[in-house]
Parts: C-alpha cells; sequence; structure tokens
C-alpha cells in the first residue's frame, strides 16, 4: 500500500498441478519498483504449498507484458493468432501461454485454491 492505497493486485487459480495467474496489475505511479516481482514471488510460495510444478498465464503480444513476464522468469510455451479478435489498431494480435518452473522448497502454510491479494509499499 501506498499510504492507504493499494499498489498491485494478482489473482490465481489452482488448475491440476499449475497455479494459473488470472490477472496482475501494477499502479502506473508506482511501476519499475519491484512490485509485480514481490506479486509472482508470492504466487510462487503458494504454488510450492499447493504442490503445483509450474504458473502459467495468458498474455498478448501487443501489450508489451511478455518482456515484463520473461524478466520474470516466464518463457513463451505457446502463441497463436486468434481470428476472432482484432486489437486497438484493428490489426490482429498474439495470444501467449507463458509458463515458470516451480521449484525451491515448500513452507507450512496453507493457501486457498483461487483467490486475489494486494501488497503494499511504503
Amino acid at each position: 500500500f501506498d499510504g492507504r492505497k493499494p499498489v498491485g493486485t494478482v489473482g490465481y487459480r489452482i488448475d491440476g498441478r499449475k497455479l494459473r495467474l488470472r490477472g496482475l496489475a501494477v499502479r502506473r505511479d508506482s511501476r519499475r519498483r519491484g512490485i509485480s516481482r514481490a506479486l509472482i514471488d508470492a504466487l510462487l510460495e503458494i504454488a510450492r504449498e499447493r504442490k503445483c510444478r509450474s504458473l502459467r498465464l495468458f498474455t498478448i503480444r501487443e501489450t508489451g507484458n511478455e518482456v515484463v513476464f520473461r524478466k520474470l522468469g516466464f518463457m513463451t510455451v505457446t502463441s497463436r493468432v486468434p481470428g476472432d479478435f482484432e486489437g486497438p489498431t484493428g490489426g490482429p494480435v498474439t495470444e501467449l501461454e507463458m509458463e515458470r518452473k516451480v521449484s525451491g522448497e515448500q513452507r507450512d502454510r496453507e493457501f486457498p485454491a483461487s483467490g486475489r491479494f494486494v501488497v503494499g509499499w511504503d
């Protein structure tokens, strides 16, 4: 939180042995301060506890998010150009599925199978 305002949020869902990231957002004036990394680190902890093998997400290449997620350890596993969707300029977009493997030891905490949480920075 920045004062009383959240600066970042993330949602997730457990799908078998995968934790699916269902949205990550960081307030524009709080970007480039490690908040996305902190949110992904929190998801990794949840994934370890739930014995997931990977974190997965979908994004659109043209948003520029592919670069951000690569810096956070994700790799593209599939890409496709959906025929039923156009970008804001009317051109095609490329949908990416990205994955980050989960490694390391788990901790003794319990997390729900789906959820949303926010993080704050002072």
